[in-house]
């Protein structure tokens, strides 16, 4: 995203975004395709919008990503902390005490899901001929 994607999504939610997020949605720390940016940390304008105008009864909060499921996670300008927001418990917690631990975070999950595919990829080149669930 760009300076005129922030200021349509401020303008469109008439609010204003952190500075924490806009720096780093300005500078995109994650790979293009990626886990992060489809889901945990969304770096499409129309993806955010739509996520938030359904979302604009909870004031001051920003809904940033998601975990691919049930679970929302949010900011407040107030603070750099990372809210989880459970759609099935109707519930929301505190997530990461701060941004830093959030980013952190998605480059672990980010991690974990590389580390996995390479283990199914080395399972099926290693599978023995009647293991054909593999």
């Amino acid at each position: 995203m760009n300076k005129s994607d922030i200021l349509k999504i401020e303008n469109n939610l008439k609010m204003k975004l952190p500075k924490f997020y806009k720096d780093t949605i300005l500078n995109y720390p994650f790979e293009r395709g990626s886990f992060a940016e489809e889901f945990m940390l969304l770096n499409k304008l129309e993806t955010l919008l739509e996520l938030n105008v359904d979302q604009k009864h909870l004031e001051e909060k920003f809904y940033i990503g998601s975990d691919g499921g049930e679970e929302l996670y949010s900011i407040k300008y107030c603070d750099d902390s990372v809210y989880l927001y459970d759609l099935d418990l109707n519930e929301e917690r505190l997530y990461t005490k701060d941004w830093k631990s959030f980013l952190d975070k998605i480059d672990m999950t980010i991690k974990e899901i590389k580390e996995d595919e390479r283990l199914m990829k080395e399972r099926k080149e290693n599978k023995k001929w009647w293991q054909f669930w593999l």
